[in-house]
């Protein structure tokens, strides 16, 4: 129960207020936000993205590239994963008029990453990251299908080529929080 309310505190605690920077950059536009500049909905959303990242972690990605365990991770390393998600996140309103610019910048982060975690770890993340890079767009575009919110700069199927960046580092940020939480477990 405490890994529930952790990655569902901390999906709605980095996301909100990050796609609220979006809704003021321009990056997207809810058709009726209730809650300040985002719909109601947008709050169980992010607390289930949260909640899909952190438990896809350790009961989809772990078993899926045929590990057992994985070593533990500093938490410097898991606040530095959490980091290079919120400036991705963050920077995307930025640079939304270059979106293949901000998609080959949030690859080069992740690719460090890949490049600096423990090669034991190292399949985990990957496909950690493939399925958050296909999911999360997926989820994405559907919605935006609907109509329940609109992006500024749409580029491919209602949402912008820079969206499967945010995930791969938001994979990313899960599994070394993940990797965190298992040496404290």
């Amino acid at each position: 129960m405490k890994r529930l309310l952790f990655w569902g505190a901390l999906g709605g605690l980095v996301a909100l207020p990050l796609d609220a920077l979006h809704v003021v950059t321009g990056v997207l536009t809810y058709r009726n936000p209730m809650l300040g500049l985002q719909d109601w909905w947008a709050v169980p959303l992010f607390v289930g993205a949260g909640l899909a990242l952190g438990l896809g972690h350790r009961h989809a990605a772990l078993p899926l590239s045929r590990r057992q365990t994985l070593p533990a991770s500093s938490l410097a390393a898991a606040m530095a994963g959490l980091l290079s998600l919120v400036f991705c996140y963050a920077s995307s309103g930025f640079l939304q008029s270059w979106p293949l610019l901000a998609l080959f910048i949030y690859c080069v982060i992740f690719t460090v990453a890949v490049f600096l975690v423990d090669p034991r770890a190292r399949p985990t993340l990957l496909v950690h990251a493939v399925g958050a890079g296909l999911i999360g767009p997926a989820v994405e575009i559907f919605i935006s299908s609907t109509g329940a919110f609109t992006y500024g700069h749409p580029d491919v199927f209602g949402v912008a080529y820079w969206l499967p960046g945010i995930y791969i580092n938001a994979a990313m940020g899960a599994h070394f929080m993940d990797r965190w939480l298992i040496g404290r477990s």
